[in-house]
C-alpha cells in the first residue's frame, strides 16, 4: 500500500506451489527453477517431521538420450502411512490396491475434475494436482502451515531461493544435479551426471518447429497475452522450446509446456480459453464417446451418484482445469459414460438400484427415476433405545464415525 509516498508492505500467509513439468523442469515452493534429468524415485517434498507426509516422484529415462526423461508416477505417503500411487496412465492405487475414483477417506479425497487431471485433496494443507494428458506433470500446493517445514526437490518453503538446493544432509549445494542426487529414494540408483547439452542446437528443423509453436505464448497480440501481466511467459517459452527439441514426440511435449503456462495463469486467476483453436487442438477433439471438452471442466454434480447422494467434490478447492467430461445435463455412470438422468442408477448406502427398478427401503417400496429414489408411503421411523442414537450412513460425510467403533466395557482402552 502506498502511504504518503512510501510503500507499506505486509507479508501474507499464502500457499505455495511446486511444479514438476516436462519430466525434468522443477520449480520450488520459493520459485527457484531448475532442470534435472533423473533416473530414480526422488523425494519431491516431505515435512521435516518424520511422521508427516512424503511426496515421491518416479522420474525415468524415456527416450534415446539420457536427457529425455519422464515423470512415470507420483506417490503420496500420508501421516497414517497410507500409500497413494498415481500412474501416468491415470490409474490410482491405494496401498497397492487399484481404486476407482472418486475416493473419499477421512483425511484424503481423490477425484478427477476432467479426464486430463486427478486431484488429491488432504485435510492437512497439501493438495496434488496431477496432469495426465498429454504427459504426466504434477503441481504440489502446500498451505502456509508448512512454511519452513518442508524438504526435498521442492525446497524448504521459506521465501528464500538461495537455500533451495539443501541436501538431505543439510548442506546447500551449488548445482541442481548434486543437490537432487541426494534425494534419491533408492540407494541402488546411480548418480546423474551433469549435462550441458542444448537440444535445439542439434537440429535446425526441430529448432524452427519449437520457435514457431512456443513463441505463441509470448505473442503480445495473441490469445495468451491477457495473462502476461500476471505470469511472465518467457520461462514457459524456454522450457517449451527445450522440450519440443528434446522429445521424440515433439507435439506432446510442446503441448504439455503450453498447458503448464495455462495452469499457472489459472492459479493466478486468469482463465484462458480458445487457445486450442490454434495449437494442441487434437486433445480437445478426441474426447471419449459421450464426453465433451471444456476449458473449465468440472465434475461437481455431474455424476449419477450426485443425483441421490451429496457430491463432496463440490466442497474441494482446486485450480480450474480443462479437459473432457460430462456436459451440463448429463451424468457420469459407473461405466464411465455420460448419460441423461433417466439412464442413471440410484444409490442408497451400499445399494445400487438400476433405472426403472423397484426396491424396498425401510419397509417402503421405492422406484428409481431420473437418478433419484421415488418412494410411496411413510418410511419406518428409525430410532434407538437410550442412550444409543441412530447413525445414518447414507447422509454421513467422509471420515464420520459410525457404529464401526462402539465402546464397550471390553474396549474402553481401544483407539477409535
Amino acid at each position: 500500500t502506498c502511504i504518503q509516498g512510501q510503500w507499506s508492505c505486509v507479508d501474507l500467509d499464502c500457499p505455495a506451489t511446486c511444479s514438476i513439468v516436462g519430466g525434468s523442469h522443477i520449480t520450488t515452493y520459493d520459485g527457484k527453477a531448475y532442470t534435472f534429468h533423473g533416473d530414480c524415485s526422488y523425494v519431491l517434498s516431505k515435512q521435516t517431521n518424520k511422521t508427516a507426509f512424503t511426496v515421491l516422484g518416479d522420474i525415468v529415462k524415456c527416450g534415446k538420450t539420457d536427457i529425455e526423461t519422464c515423470l512415470r508416477s507420483v506417490t503420496l505417503v500420508t501421516p497414517e502411512s497410507m500409500m497413494i500411487v498415481i500412474e501416468a496412465s491415470g490409474k490410482v492405487f491405494v496401498n497397492k490396491m487399484f481404486s476407482q475414483l472418486p475416493l473419499f477417506m477421512a483425511d484424503v479425497k481423490i477425484f478427477q475434475p476432467s479426464t486430463f487431471y486427478i486431484v488429491v485433496h488432504t485435510s492437512y494443507g497439501l493438495r496434488l494436482e496431477v496432469q495426465i494428458t498429454p504427459i504426466m506433470q504434477v503441481y504440489i500446493v502446500a498451505s502456509s502451515s508448512h512454511k519452513e517445514k518442508t524438504q526435498g526437490l521442492c525446497g524448504d518453503f521459506n521465501s528464500v531461493q538461495a537455500d533451495d538446493f539443501r541436501t538431505i544432509n543439510g548442506l546447500v549445494e551449488g548445482t541442481a544435479v548434486t543437490f537432487a542426487d541426494t534425494w534419491k529414494n533408492k540407494a541402488s540408483c546411480p548418480d546423474v551426471a551433469q549435462s550441458f547439452e542444448i537440444p535445439c542446437s542439434l537440429s535446425v528443423e526441430n529448432e524452427r518447429y519449437a520457435k514457431h509453436w512456443c513463441s505463441m505464448m509470448s505473442d503480445r497480440a495473441g490469445i495468451f497475452s491477457q495473462c502476461h501481466t500476471e505470469i511472465n511467459p518467457n520461462y514457459y517459452k524456454e522450457i517449451c522450446q527445450y522440450d519440443s527439441c528434446n522429445c521424440e514426440r515433439s507435439e506432446e511435449c510442446m503441448c504439455a509446456a503450453v498447458s503448464s503456462y495455462v495452469h499457472a495463469c489459472a492459479a493466478a486467476g486468469v482463465l484462458l480459453s480458445g487457445w486450442r483453436n490454434t495449437t494442441c487442438g487434437k486433445y480437445s477433439s478426441s474426447c471419449p464417446d459421450t464426453m465433451v471438452y471444456d476449458y473449465t471442466m468440472t465434475s461437481c454434480d455431474r455424476t449419477c451418484r450426485s443425483l441421490s447422494q451429496p457430491d463432496f467434490t463440490c466442497q474441494l478447492d482446486h485450480v480450474s482445469v480443462d479437459g473432457c467430461g460430462c456436459a451440463e445435463g448429463t451424468y457420469l455412470n459407473d461405466q464411465g459414460e455420460c448419460v441423461p438422468a433417466s439412464r442413471c442408477s440410484c444409490y442408497h448406502g451400499g445399494t445400487v438400484v438400476p433405472p426403472g427398478e423397484v426396491t424396498s427401503i425401510y419397509g417402503v417400496t421405492c422406484s428409481c427415476r431420473q437418478g433419484k429414489l421415488s418412494c410411496a408411503g411413510e418410511p419406518k421411523q428409525l430410532s434407538c433405545e437410550e442412550p444409543m442414537g441412530f447413525f445414518n450412513c447414507s447422509s454421513a460425510g467422509p471420515g464420520a464415525k459410525g457404529s464401526e467403533c462402539q465402546k464397550s466395557c471390553q474396549t474402553l482402552d481401544s483407539h477409535c
